[in-house]
């Protein structure tokens, strides 16, 4: 019985022992007190803008805090600084907004911890960000503008008139949300408008030709800007109402029925007449007796043969159309298809710019005092020739066609198209 009553006083020294130990682990926390920690700011979201952010939070614990103080270094002296806002606690998960003002430009991580009335922090929370300034402000530039081009097209009253087409680059997503314009009208007044990035070209009606062009980008550098930074006013002068020093496809406003396919009307079996063009009497002994003006061959041609082929030849055939051109430097492409025997004998077929309303017989365009602006005689099948340039000093009409005379059978040459360009220097 001595030795089981010696046994468990052992025992009992030992658990005192181990547990003396055990509390030797958190004594300096019981020393403390205990700790009370008040309810964080969370969800931190940063909105900047330049020389100042907003940062938003949610306070989802508690509803004692009545203070916020939020900590940083400044970006470039490195000194810390910090500023206190007064909390008004009404409900749970509340979000609040704290707006930093005169903030140096740079990289910032945002320190915030709440206080309830007895001076009890909560676990800081923190978020980084960029405030942006004039450094940033600095090196942005206006958007790109490729080109402003004038155009002329016919409105609906059938009268002609004229508008610029600003092309611009297309963003690489480096901030731009649009341009701010404002042109000259005709009347001298100013008209202002507002171009979307997503907006490649723009189109000024009643512009003044010559007259003043002002623009500048806006940008924003994220998402969740709270400013938008406006590049300084650019200026330039607008275009004139002519195509000088522009390249550029203006067949669809000048040239009507101008192939790929051609269309034609009144058909005799694959042969007929071609809307919107004129011909002469040559030509109208030939529609429908295979010899001359629109086929239905490859989709719609014109097309120039011997009288079915092997019946008759004919001389100074022409079709044309009459078009007025303003200032500016040009070439016609004319799209030749097949083509048969053209090289020989003594015939020629040829395309031909001149002024006035009327086509010169082909006698008459190797004249150097005809007013022929250009001309060209087609020696090649399944090509696009392109005809030496002509200039045009002020508004003018101009007659653009084929003159064309077979002195022997078994002669043929097809045309898919005609393109009138605009061509600078």
């Amino acid at each position: 019985m001595k030795k089981i009553y010696l046994a468990v006083i052992c025992m009992l020294l030992c658990l005192t022992y181990s547990c003396t130990n055990m509390l030797d682990n958190i004594q300096d926390y019981l020393d403390e007190g205990e700790s009370i920690y008040v309810g964080k700011l969370d969800s931190l979201k940063a909105f900047p803008g330049k020389n100042r952010i907003k940062i938003q939070g949610q306070m989802i614990y508690g509803v004692n805090q009545i203070k916020c103080k939020i900590s940083w270094k400044n970006p470039v002296s490195l000194d810390p600084e910090s500023k206190e806002f007064p909390v008004v606690r009404q409900n749970a998960g509340e979000t609040f907004e704290f707006m930093l003002d005169d903030m140096t430009e740079g990289q910032y991580d945002f320190l915030v911890v709440t206080y309830d009335p007895q001076g009890n922090e909560s676990i800081p929370t923190g978020i980084p960000a960029y405030i942006y300034g004039d450094q940033y402000q600095e090196a942005l530039t206006n958007r790109i503008i490729r080109s402003v081009t004038p155009e002329e097209f016919i409105n609906g009253n059938n009268e002609r008139k004229w508008i610029a087409k600003i092309d611009w680059n297309i963003s690489r997503g480096d901030g731009i949300i649009g341009c701010n314009i404002e042109y000259e009208k005709e009347d001298g007044t100013f008209e202002s408008k507002y171009v979307p990035v997503n907006e490649l070209s723009t189109v000024l009606d009643d512009f003044k030709a010559g007259g003043i062009l002002r623009y500048n980008t806006e940008y924003i550098p994220e998402e969740a800007s709270l400013d938008i930074f406006t590049v300084e006013k650019e200026e330039m002068a607008l275009p004139g109402n002519n195509y000088i020093g522009v390249t550029k496809d203006l067949t669809s406003l000048y040239i009507k029925n101008a192939g790929h396919p051609f269309t034609g009307y009144d058909m005799e079996g694959n042969w007929g007449k071609l809307y919107d063009w004129s011909w002469n009497d040559v030509i109208r002994n030939q529609n429908g007796a295979g010899g001359a003006g629109f086929a239905t061959y490859s989709g719609g041609i014109v097309q120039f043969e011997s009288t079915r082929w092997d019946q008759g030849v004919f001389e100074n055939g022409k079709i044309w159309q009459t078009i007025s051109l303003p200032e500016g430097r040009y070439e016609m492409r004319i799209e030749v298809a097949n083509a048969a025997n053209q090289g020989a004998g003594g015939h020629t077929f040829r395309f031909a710019v001149v002024e006035g309303t009327s086509l010169p017989d082909n006698a008459e365009l190797d004249n150097p005092d005809a007013a022929v602006l250009s001309c060209f005689q087609f020696q090649r099948n399944n090509v696009t020739e392109t005809m030496p340039a002509f200039v045009i000093d002020s508004p003018t009409e101009v007659t653009i066609g084929w003159v064309v005379s077979l002195t022997e059978t078994h002669r043929n040459i097809e045309f898919k198209s005609v393109r009138l360009w605009s061509v600078a220097e």
